[in-house]
C-alpha cells in the first residue's frame, strides 16, 4: 500500500503542518532544541492511514510545482 498525501487526497479538507519545538536543558545552562513537523489527518480520512500504524514506513517528501507530495510505503521486513 502506498499513501500519497497531496492537497487533493482528502476531498478538499484544509490542513496545516504543525511545528513542535522541544527544549531540554543539559549540563546546567546548555539547551538542546529539536523540532518536529506533524501533519494531522482529517478524521474522515483516518481509515486510509490505520493499516499503516504498526508498520515500519519509508517516507519520501518532494515538491511538484507548488504542491508538497508525501509518499508513505511500508518497509519490506521479509527480506533476508
Amino acid at each position: 500500500m502506498t499513501l500519497t498525501i497531496t492537497t487533493y487526497s482528502f476531498s478538499g479538507d484544509v490542513m496545516r503542518l504543525v511545528r513542535k519545538v522541544s527544549k531540554k536543558r543539559y549540563l546546567g545552562k546548555n539547551v538542546y532544541e529539536s523540532e518536529r513537523f506533524l501533519l494531522p489527518i482529517p478524521s474522515k480520512s483516518r481509515d486510509l492511514v490505520k493499516p499503516l500504524l504498526s508498520l515500519d514506513l519509508d517516507i519520501s517528501v518532494k515538491t511538484e510545482g507548488e504542491s508538497l507530495v508525501i509518499i508513505v510505503k511500508p518497509v519490506n521486513t521479509n527480506v533476508k
